[in-house]
């Protein structure tokens, strides 16, 4: 990662871990800015996803299904 090249990550899995680890990252808007551009979260436990893609609506994304995450 580079900040002149920000990327997109897919996150397969919306679990605690990868909860907090978004949410973290999340928090940090520097991180946001030159890091990480856009977060995609599986849609499997709905209720994490639902709650990431409130939080941070506009970094957010909740793909369709596990496959289009990869």
């Amino acid at each position: 990662m580079s900040k002149n090249n920000p990327v997109t990550v897919g996150v397969v899995g919306c679990g605690t871990i990868a909860t907090a680890v978004i949410r973290g990252i999340g928090r940090i808007p520097e991180l946001r800015k030159t890091h990480v551009s856009k977060v995609i979260v599986n849609p499997r436990n709905q209720e994490n996803a639902q709650s990431l893609k409130d939080e941070f609506p506009d970094w957010v994304t909740i793909a369709p299904d596990s496959q289009s995450v990869l």
